[in-house]
């Protein structure tokens, strides 16, 4: 209706309650999924909504294998899907044009794809003449708050391979350990900055990764506060902001929802600093 006046904030909870009664199937990067929002929360006054997204991929059949005997438990049948369930915590500032999305991730997987097109469709078919996008933050805007101020007190080379014949270092072969090279030095590493690239790629944060490892992250303290971030400098490198033990707690590998609730709203309060 001509003049109406919109909320973003009721116009995403409008999206995830119409996502919450039932699964519903849909096409994602030209796949076949089933999603379905629950445990929707929402703080008006802090202009929060979180909830939790579930998904899983349908369509091919699959033998279900136990990493503990290693012995096929059951076939998945081309019906089934193995649901998963992500956090997602978003605020909408009042007056912004800019919304923040922190989305949890497990190893690749993750809910930005459906996010994006889905609530871009809702949103654009609500709001007449005006259109949402969902962009990933890049490293350099999304770590602008910590460039000053978070010291990096560790560097972790993950699965990293050691060339063979390398002596004490082909322990990081034994399958029993896990593969991530801890770097450390008495007093830090100094600040995030000092990693950035200088000359005409001085926004990218520099790569130390090569073929033989898959990610490089620093542990990082801001605010009193300890971080594990990406040092990934790709063409366009992507925020990644890692979850572990003690600042995360887990139950039976997934991240308790107090828990990661506090850090996204940690993580949006800097970023809103700094917008």
């Amino acid at each position: 209706m001509k003049g109406k006046k919109y909320d973003l904030i009721d116009v995403l909870n409008q999206f995830l309650v119409a996502h919450s009664h039932a699964h519903n199937i849909c096409i994602v990067n030209n796949g076949n999924r089933l999603v379905r929002v629950s445990d929707i929360k929402i703080d008006k006054a802090l202009r929060e909504i979180s909830c939790y997204v579930g998904q899983g991929t349908f369509g091919v059949p699959s033998e279900i294998v136990s990493s503990t005997s290693l012995k096929s438990t059951h076939d998945k049948t081309k019906d089934e899907s193995d649901v998963i369930k992500y956090y997602c915590h978003f605020r909408i500032p009042c007056g912004s044009r800019n919304g923040f999305a922190i989305l949890h991730a497990i190893g690749n997987l993750n809910v930005k794809s459906w996010l994006s097109d889905y609530l871009g469709l809702h949103a654009n078919g609500q709001l007449s003449g005006y259109g949402l996008t969902i962009t990933p933050l890049c490293s350099k805007l999304a770590l602008k708050a910590y460039l000053k101020d978070a010291d990096i007190r560790a560097i972790k080379v993950s699965h990293y391979e050691a060339p063979a014949g390398a002596d004490v270092a082909d322990l990081l072969k034994d399958p029993s350990i896990e593969k991530t090279l801890v770097l450390k030095k008495e007093g830090g590493f100094g600040t995030v900055a000092s990693y950035l690239s200088k000359g005409k790629k001085r926004d990218r944060l520099v790569a130390l990764s090569d073929q033989n490892c898959t990610a490089v992250k620093a542990d990082v303290v801001f605010n009193g506060r300890a971080r594990t971030i990406s040092l990934e400098g790709s063409k366009t490198p992507k925020a990644k902001f890692y979850l572990q033990e003690p600042e995360v707690e887990f139950d039976d590998g997934m991240p308790v929802r107090e828990s990661i609730a506090a850090v996204a709203t940690d993580l949006i309060d800097d970023l809103v600093a700094e917008d």
